[in-house]
């Protein structure tokens, strides 16, 4: 039977090589992408173990200087909400003894 360390090593070992890296950030885009419409739950698991598996693979790719800290960007599926053009229109919205009501 192959033990927990075992594994571990494993997953380290891969984690040096230039796959390893590739893996990594398939991993982070994993852990940072927003859950699909109705399956909170189950990206939730995928989520879990990307993070795992990642937190395994860390000790490697910073031995390698892999470039663990380059972050992965990933389109916005949504607009941003719009903002508030300056501090006196904030305030506008947001004061409690405004007639508006925020």
């Amino acid at each position: 039977m192959i033990s927990d360390e075992d594994l571990r090593l494993a997953i380290d070992r891969i984690a040096r090589t230039s796959d390893g890296h590739s893996v990594y950030l398939y991993l982070q885009k994993i852990a940072l992408a927003p859950a699909p419409a109705g399956a909170l739950e189950r990206h939730e698991g995928s989520r879990l173990l990307a993070l795992h598996l990642m937190e395994l693979m860390s000790d490697g790719l910073i031995a390698t200087g892999s470039g663990i800290h380059h972050p992965v960007v990933l389109g916005q599926r949504r607009a941003a909400p719009e903002r508030p053009r300056g501090y006196r229109e904030w305030a506008s919205k947001h004061d409690p003894e405004s007639n508006s009501g925020g």
